[in-house]
């Protein structure tokens, strides 16, 4: 069990080792360069005529060994033997990657470890007897291509994965100008994820990019916490990460806050009320009498996708609490009113709160109120679209038992 847990976290570092170099890459492409993500390479450059290919791997308690990387250079001796002459002048290889007892550093290979690495002793589980293999006779290639290949590629060593991910952080600071801890807090989360977004598309146009497109989809009030964020951290770290980031900010007055969960079919109703009431304790408590109506803002919860029996039971358990609810209807048969929805609460003894179940009344909600919004998303499969006015902070959650360790 232990095992399997160690192979699923270096799988899961590897992954995410390999979506903070592509974020690198990125940052360091040329006005007219572009890049595909898991096109023949995990990694593919393109500038006018000249082609790069980067190979990703992350080996934190292996050395580097012909067996090692014996996988990858096939790859790329493949792609590169497959080329006319013309091609084979103008591209170039890369495989960029972690070893245990590797200094950080970029190195050529010799001609003589090459030929090591092609030469692979098999176990053949039939008759259990070891064969050798000469990938080199089988790909057809002489001593004068493999130099060639040689001079065209290169291994680049780098720091270990946390160092490496601080250097992401750093660089995203330094294109954006901001702190290392801004860069920390919004613009990696956001940048990680969106990586992960263009990984699994199915098109390689749809994979492919270029550095301002991808600059320019990052922006502070947006961020994005996806699952790989929570799967190269534990439960715990991952929340105690996110209640430190972003839920400072219970006592803004002049700010508005939103609070999205996303409702699965098999959702847990006890679980669900508790979350809402930790909400209202937290944002939505009793009113100052000192505090002038302006200032009294009660939160928004948008409950995505609630049954509607559902809604009514928990209307009824926030009354039964003596909690004050504000749904913008004034009365039954009414439509909704969004003057009404943004009535000051006016009795200062009571816990408020502003309830929403519909996804118009939301839009509506962001379009014509004007004072400055939070919107804390949190979703399980289907986040919402970007939202163009405010902070949005979409949150990748497994259950709703997670939100309590969150906010």
């Amino acid at each position: 069990m232990i095992e399997k847990s160690r192979n699923a976290s270096a799988t899961i570092k590897g992954f995410a080792f390999q979506f903070d170099a592509t974020i690198l890459k990125i940052l360091g492409l040329e006005k007219d360069s572009f890049l595909t993500i898991e096109g023949i390479e995990d990694i593919d450059i393109f500038y006018f005529d000249i082609e790069s290919y980067h190979q990703c791997k992350y080996y934190e308690s292996k050395s580097l060994t012909p067996s090692i990387v014996r996988e990858p250079l096939l790859y790329m001796l493949q792609d590169f033997k497959a080329r006319t002459q013309y091609r084979k002048d103008n591209v170039t290889y890369n495989l960029y990657c972690h070893f245990s007892d590797s200094k950080q550093d970029s190195n050529q290979i010799s001609l003589n470890f090459l030929n090591k690495i092609l030469i692979e002793k098999k176990k053949n589980k039939s008759t259990n007897n070891f064969e050798i293999i000469n990938h080199k006779l089988k790909l057809d290639l002489s001593d004068d291509e493999l130099d060639q290949f040689l001079k065209n590629f290169k291994i680049t060593i780098t720091s270990q994965y946390e160092q490496h991910k601080q250097e992401v952080i750093f660089f995203l600071s330094k294109e954006f100008n901001c702190s290392i801890m801004e860069s920390q807090q919004y613009y990696y989360p956001t940048a990680f994820s969106l990586i992960f977004k263009y990984a699994t598309k199915k098109t390689v146009n749809e994979r492919t990019i270029k550095k301002d497109e991808f600059v320019n989809s990052l922006n502070k009030t947006h961020i994005l916490f996806n699952i790989w964020y929570l799967k190269e951290k534990n439960t715990q770290q991952y929340c105690s990460h996110l209640r430190k980031s972003h839920f400072s900010y219970t006592n803004r007055p002049n700010f508005l806050f939103f609070f999205i969960f996303e409702l699965l079919p098999k959702y847990d109703f006890i679980d669900l009320i508790q979350v809402i009431t930790l909400i209202i304790d937290k944002w939505g408590g009793k009113i100052s009498q000192n505090k002038p109506e302006s200032e009294r803002k009660t939160p928004v919860i948008y409950l995505k996708d609630i049954r509607l029996n559902d809604l009514q039971r928990i209307k009824n358990q926030l009354i039964d609490d003596d909690i004050h609810i504000n749904d913008g209807y004034p009365h039954k048969q009414s439509d909704f009113q969004i003057k009404k929805f943004m009535e000051c609460p006016k009795n200062i003894n009571k816990k408020h709160i502003r309830i929403i179940d519909n996804c118009d009344i939301f839009q509506k909600c962001i379009e014509e109120i004007s004072l400055t919004k939070i919107i804390y998303e949190f979703y399980r499969i289907n986040p919402l679209e970007k939202i163009g006015c405010g902070k949005h902070i979409q949150i990748y959650i497994e259950n709703l038992e997670m939100i309590k360790l969150i906010v």
